[in-house]
């Protein structure tokens, strides 16, 4: 069900932010993960205040069999997080 939440402003980088996240899925669906990591990257510099961005970075590398980088990637996730929901999401 839509909410009035759902038809508020968005700034440029929310925008920019959902268009890359939209292009990140994608990637994936292919099993190009490679390629979705740097999209993560790309999204990381511009939204550097987006836990969740660590989460899928560790996904991805975990994915990728970068275990170390992952298991970094989601530490951070875990450092940065305040709710335990998004804790337990790791």
């Amino acid at each position: 069900e839509l909410t009035p939440d759902h038809s508020l402003p968005m700034s440029r980088r929310d925008i920019l932010l959902r268009l890359q996240n939209n292009i990140k899925l994608r990637l994936v669906q292919q099993g190009r993960l490679e390629l979705a990591l740097k999209t993560v990257e790309v999204m990381q510099a511009f939204a550097p205040n987006e836990i969740s961005l660590w989460r899928d970075r560790g996904m991805l590398l975990a994915a990728q069999g970068e275990i170390q980088a992952a298991i970094d990637a989601i530490q951070k996730f875990h450092d940065l997080s305040d709710d335990g929901r998004s804790r337990q999401q790791a």
